[in-house]
C-alpha cells in the first residue's frame, strides 16, 4: 500500500512502475457521483481519477474496474460495507499496517484499496469467478402522436 499526494500521483506511479518493472496487472475502484455531493468535489476527484486512468492507457498497463459491491461481496458479513472491509482487513492483516505516522485511527481508504487488490489478485489467479456485469437497461420515452 502506497501513501501519496493527489497532486503527484503520476509521478508517483512512474516511479513504481519503474522500480517493479515486471508484469503488472491494477485494479481500481469504479466510481460515480452521489446526490448531494458538491459539484467541485467531484470535478477535483474525477481528475484525478482520469490522470490515473490515461497514466495507464499511455503506459499500455492493463487495468480493471470493479464495482463496490463485486469486491466487497467477498467480504464476511457485517452491518456496513465499512465494517464489512475492516473486519477483513484486520482479520488478514495487522492494525498497524493501516494506521499510518501521526495517525490514531486506520485509513479507511488503503483498507478498501487492500480489499480491491485481495480481489484482483484472487480473480487473477482463478480462486473466484467475478460474476458478469448487467448490462443497463435501455430506456425510451413512448412518443405519441
Amino acid at each position: 500500500i502506497f501513501r501519496f499526494d493527489g497532486a503527484l500521483v503520476t509521478d508517483t506511479l512512474h516511479t513504481i512502475f519503474t522500480k517493479y518493472n515486471e508484469r503488472i496487472s491494477v485494479a481500481i475502484e469504479q466510481i460515480g457521483c452521489r446526490p448531494h455531493q458538491g459539484v467541485v468535489s467531484i470535478m477535483t476527484f474525477g481528475t484525478g481519477y482520469g490522470r490515473i486512468l490515461g497514466f495507464l492507457e499511455g503506459r499500455g498497463i492493463p487495468y480493471t474496474l470493479y464495482h463496490p459491491q463485486r469486491w466487497q461481496s467477498n467480504l464476511p458479513p457485517a452491518a456496513t460495507a465499512k465494517d464489512r472491509s475492516k473486519k477483513w482487513a484486520f482479520k488478514t492483516y495487522t492494525l498497524a499496517r493501516f494506521v499510518f505516522p501521526k495517525c490514531r485511527a486506520p485509513h479507511q481508504g488503503c483498507i478498501d484499496a487492500t480489499g480491491i487488490a485481495d480481489y484482483h489478485r484472487s480473480v487473477m489467479v482463478g480462486k473466484i469467478t467475478p460474476k458478469k456485469e448487467r448490462a443497463p437497461k435501455v430506456r425510451r420515452s413512448e412518443v405519441k402522436f
